[in-house]
């Protein structure tokens, strides 16, 4: 199903499609988009949050098949694709599942591979089924960037100490792979938005 979709900057703009993390929507990439002039920005709310369709099954498997449809709706043949927390890992599911519908991917720190441990405290303080599915969908085995789509992984530390697991084996197997460090939590596009833009335009106008 198509989702419901919010757009920023210039109809005749580069495409960038923008996936948010498990507590927003897609009007949260406003501020970015301001930063990003000459881009058009389209970001789905997904299913399950916003003004999409609310309705199950809320896997990440739908969630690729539903921004596929959202991108056909909106004419976008193939686009850079940036994905926040749970977005980041719709955004790695589709570039594996239609690697010619991506340009190059952009990461910010990314929901790969979740500890279950961790999966299921977080899901069991949800009241939210959609989100309490995503967690259990989170914890999945990492997938790792098909080698043809360049990928910028940004990765937040002040709440940790080393990277994730799963970086050291997208470090062994990428074929095109930039990892980025920095000082800040979680919420990398509210704590650093002019950061978050500046490393998102460097990296999609790369030659």
């Amino acid at each position: 199903m198509a989702l419901y979709l919010h757009e920023f900057g210039p109809a005749a703009g580069r495409p960038i499609v923008a996936l948010h993390n498990m507590t927003g929507n897609g009007g949260r990439w406003a501020e970015i988009a301001k930063r990003l002039d000459g881009f058009r920005v389209l970001a789905p709310d997904l299913r399950g949050f916003g003004r999409s369709p609310q309705e199950p099954p809320w896997t990440l498997d739908y969630q690729v098949a539903d921004l596929l449809a959202t991108l056909d709706a909106a004419g976008v043949d193939r686009a850079d694709v940036v994905g926040h927390s749970l977005g980041g890992s719709i955004a790695v599911h589709l570039a594996r599942y239609a690697p010619d519908r991506v340009r190059r991917l952009v990461l910010l720190d990314p929901g790969i591979g979740v500890p279950p441990r961790i999966a299921l405290a977080r899901a069991a303080a949800e009241r939210h089924p959609a989100t309490v599915t995503l967690w259990s969908e989170l914890a999945r085995p990492a997938v790792i960037p098909p080698p043809g789509v360049p990928t910028l992984l940004v990765l937040a530390m002040r709440d940790r100490a080393a990277e994730f697991e799963y970086v050291a084996g997208w470090r062994a197997e990428c074929g095109s792979l930039t990892v980025t460090h920095l000082d800040c939590g979680h919420a990398i596009p509210e704590e650093r938005p002019d950061e978050t833009a500046e490393l998102i335009r460097a990296f999609l106008l790369e030659p």
